[in-house]
């Protein structure tokens, strides 16, 4: 599967109350890139 593919089926695996929206978590994985 492609790397896009794999973290959304991971975040869907979290809580709903835990989970971050898109947004946040493309901001997280852009951080750690830089």
């Amino acid at each position: 599967y492609a790397p896009a593919i794999c973290v959304e089926f991971g975040r869907k695996v979290l809580y709903s109350t835990e989970r971050p929206n898109f947004a946040e978590l493309e901001g997280h994985v852009k951080q750690k890139r830089a």
